[in-house]
């Protein structure tokens, strides 16, 4: 996990990151990271345009199941610039949230 975080902390600057919430709508709407957008695990393969002109991607969810699906799926689909952030307070302390 260490070497995980040193290697996001020395990519990207955050303005260049983008954060990827992939739980649920209601989850999404009890609070999140800043400047993070939702897109459910569910409708990721319909939004993959989304991701493509992206310079770094960083998702979560709630504990990490469905952001590894989404990692997953995202690089199956040729979307290697793809962080797995893991679960929300994960991802929170690797942004510095």
């Amino acid at each position: 996990m260490i070497f995980a975080l040193m290697l996001f902390s020395c990519s990207a600057p955050k303005s260049d990151i983008f954060i990827v919430d992939v739980r649920t709508p209601q989850e999404f709407s009890e609070g999140s990271l800043k400047g993070a957008v939702n897109i459910p695990l569910a409708e990721i393969s319909g939004k993959l345009n989304e991701f493509k002109d992206k310079k770094e991607i960083f998702v979560f969810c709630r504990s990490g199941g469905r952001s590894s699906a989404a990692t997953e799926l995202l690089k199956e689909n040729g979307i290697t610039n793809v962080k797995d952030g893991g679960g929300i307070e994960n991802a929170r302390k690797i942004l510095n949230q």
